[in-house]
């Protein structure tokens, strides 16, 4: 290991390289691995501390380190609020159990989309109830094979076949 040692601290550091062209015209500046660049001091980072900075015991804990803030959520896709959900359901309308109409395909195939997908509640418009009775309803039909799994269904006279 000694030996190691004593080869490393014998060879030079310097090689014929750019850098030694550059020490030659002036250019070359030494590599500084504790120099921080200036863009690190425009915005402030929880990480880095500086000197005459007074810190605590417990900000260089694993807990502190790792505490960062979480990413800020995406807020979630909600429908409409109750009221007008109401005045668009035509299940609440009408008074209808979507669950009863599970083997109605032409009214379920509208709340289905073309690769089999049942639309959300931000696309259908409907009560919380309603829908979640529709997508009860769609299963069902699914299940039973009344309307297909992974595809709208083909359906003569919907809008779907009229474009």
């Amino acid at each position: 290991m000694r030996d190691v040692e004593s080869l490393l601290r014998s060879t030079p550091n310097t090689f014929p390289t750019k850098s030694s062209r550059r020490a030659a015209q002036g250019t070359w500046k030494p590599f500084r691995p504790n120099s921080v660049p200036d863009s690190l001091f425009s915005r402030p980072l929880p990480f880095l501390i500086f000197l005459e900075q007074v810190i605590r015991p417990h900000d260089l804990s694993y807990k502190s380190r790792s505490n960062t803030p979480p990413p800020p959520r995406r807020r979630a896709g909600v429908g409409p609020p109750p009221a007008q959900a109401r005045y668009n359901d035509v299940f609440h309308q009408f008074d209808l159990d979507p669950v009863s109409q599970a083997t109605n395909s032409r009214l379920l195939s509208l709340f289905v989309s073309e690769i089999g997908k049942i639309y959300s509640r931000q696309v259908t418009g409907l009560t919380m109830k309603s829908q979640r009775r529709l997508g009860k309803a769609i299963r069902r039909a699914k299940m039973m094979g009344i309307i297909p799994v992974l595809s709208a269904p083909k359906l003569s006279g919907t809008y779907r076949n009229r474009r």
